[in-house]
């Protein structure tokens, strides 16, 4: 299985307008559970990731959306994973160089939609 893994470089949860986007919800977006979170709260699954790693995160649904995606809308907002609250889509397009963008998309790590999605909320500040 492909997955896309977002990796906040700090896990501070960040007040980020994000409207109706729900794009990091989606694709198979690996949300990792941290030690942090509340570890009983969640339906999570064990994954390996593709440098051996064993992780627990959230499960997905059958078509790769987050498994509290519903209806669009996390059912789950102010209750989610530290991870989710930290994630910022800006912050993901500017850490990481256009070679290794396009290298983590070609990797099934990250996700074009999500890194252009950040980019065009860039260009508009």
């Amino acid at each position: 299985m492909r997955f896309t893994l977002h990796k906040p470089t700090n896990l501070t949860p960040i007040p980020i307008d994000c409207g109706a986007c729900n794009k990091c919800c989606k694709g198979n977006t690996l949300v990792v559970i941290t030690e942090n979170d509340r570890q009983d709260f969640y339906v999570t699954q064990t994954y390996k990731l593709p440098d051996g790693r064993v992780v627990e995160a959230l499960q997905f649904q059958a078509n790769g959306d987050c498994f509290y995606l519903i209806d669009g809308k996390c059912s789950i907002h102010g209750e989610h994973p530290l991870v989710c609250q930290a994630f910022n889509c800006m912050a993901e397009f500017c850490h990481y160089s256009r070679q290794e963008r396009r290298l983590l998309i070609k990797q099934g790590m990250l996700s074009a939609d999500v890194l252009d999605e950040g980019r065009k909320r860039l260009q508009q500040k």
